[in-house]
């Protein structure tokens, strides 16, 4: 029973909103000219000629005045025509409206019924701060945080400890975006939180929390094969990495994107990950990088049945379109390094570990920004033609009768395999080559 309460309390929306509001972010009405309504009563009667209607003595004021003479945004609430109150701002006030519903979507407006002008609201971030900490780490997950950060763990750092990574990562990330489709727990509401973004995986399920799950994993498996590789003190590393994850974490909830139980769900997925997945990691790392051709046979037999068993959902949603991208980035890395080093039976060093942990001077330096900048502009570029390409052939057998192309599941299950797949192949397998034509090679992938 208190289990179940903490749960309830956990998921409620209300206090996703509550935690918001503690950090600045509130949602401020503005009228059809941008000005605030709780500006002086002389511009809000600019208004119709600048004349201020009143309904009768207990009725409401126009554009937000109420009939006792205080402006309605003073209470988090803007007017409607029938002298009620409905509530525009989570940000002050108790954020209810007056019907007993909580709030109003992200994109409540309140409408003057004398002139039918319409005005909206803004989002206002009061705690600059938190909301550059929270932003930045809302961008792990992103497409964009993939293409600029895992290159720099392959190129720059350790294909061994990169290859750990990112089995780790395939195997929380799938489970957690699957969880989603299994579970069907819906994000807390636009008309309680506030939320900015309206693209379509605003529209998913919420538990569990994919951003958190997977920026969590990536820092708690770096930290940790690295620490057995590697000699280096291994509490700064802990810490900064608990900050980290919980900056990641929180990111979501203030985002309005999840709510605390959705965060603290995808916490318990990558520790239940990182225990399993640490015993067993060595062991299918090795046969996937198995010299001969079972090791590239294992990792698309393992791809094609985390493809066939994914439980879609009745309506497609962004999960069902996101797992090809996880089953890409797989296979993508995975086949690619063994085609760079599995048919020459790379050596097993692990027997010299623990390494000392590499210092680099301006030279490494160098060669690591130069890498870094060259390599990902190739795999931009890699990108788009292969999205082009790939998106054009599998269009000419999609079903014309079941709308777009791009938005039918098997169209796009086979575009995403092939644009993401030969990218991160690129990364691993083409990267190296061209990294030799410039003058600065890789560390020796092993």
């Amino acid at each position: 029973m208190a289990m179940a309460s903490a749960v309830a309390w956990l998921r409620d929306a209300h206090v996703a909103a509550r935690f918001q509001r503690l950090c600045g972010k509130q949602r401020v009405a503005i009228d059809s000219n941008g000005a605030s309504p709780n500006k002086p009563k002389a511009k809000a009667m600019q208004q119709n000629g600048g004349v201020h209607h009143r309904h009768n003595g207990k009725g409401s004021g126009y554009h937000g005045e109420s009939g006792n003479g205080s402006t309605a945004s003073e209470h988090g609430q803007a007017q409607n025509g029938n002298g009620t109150a409905t509530a525009i701002s989570n940000g002050a006030g108790n954020g209810k409206p007056a019907n007993g519903n909580s709030g109003v979507g992200n994109a409540a407006q309140h409408i003057s019924p004398q002139t039918g002008d319409k005005g909206t609201t803004k989002i206002v971030h009061n705690n600059p701060l938190l909301w550059a900490v929270f932003l930045v780490a809302s961008t792990v997950a992103e497409e964009e945080f993939f293409i600029a950060f895992l290159p720099i763990m392959f190129w720059n750092y350790d294909f061994f400890i990169g290859r750990r990574v990112v089995l780790l990562w395939f195997v929380a990330e799938y489970s957690g975006t699957a969880l989603k489709d299994v579970i069907r727990w819906e994000r807390p509401s636009s008309d309680i939180v506030i939320r900015e973004a309206t693209d379509g995986h605003s529209k998913e399920y919420g538990m569990p929390s994919t951003h958190t799950t997977s920026g969590s994993i990536i820092t708690m498996a770096l930290v940790y094969f690295s620490s057995l590789r590697y000699e280096m003190d291994l509490l700064p590393a802990v810490a900064v990495a608990a900050v980290l994850i919980t900056c990641m974490g929180l990111s979501r909830v203030y985002s309005g994107h999840h709510s605390f139980c959705d965060v603290l769900g995808a916490l318990l997925l990558v520790t239940a990950v990182m225990v399993v997945g640490s015993v067993w990691v060595d062991t299918i790392d090795s046969i996937l990088m198995t010299p001969s051709l079972l090791g590239p046979a294992a990792s698309l037999a393992v791809g094609l049945v985390f493809i066939l068993m994914y439980p879609h959902p009745p309506i497609m949603r962004e999960t069902s379109k996101d797992m090809p991208i996880i089953v890409a980035v797989f296979l993508g890395f995975y086949i690619g390094l063994w085609m760079s080093v599995g048919v020459t039976n790379p050596r097993d060093n692990r027997h010299l570990e623990p390494y000392t942990f590499p210092s680099p001077g301006w030279p490494e330096i160098y060669a690591g920004v130069l890498r870094y900048v060259t390599g990902v502009f190739l795999l931009v570029v890699i990108r788009a033609v292969l999205k082009q390409l790939s998106l054009r052939f599998f269009s000419l057998f999609a079903d014309k009768s079941k709308g777009p192309a791009k938005e039918q599941l098997l169209v796009v299950i086979c575009y995403r395999l092939v644009t993401y797949g030969g990218t991160c192949m690129s990364c691993v397998a083409l990267g190296p080559h061209w990294f030799r034509l410039l003058g600065v090679p890789t560390q020796e992938i092993v």
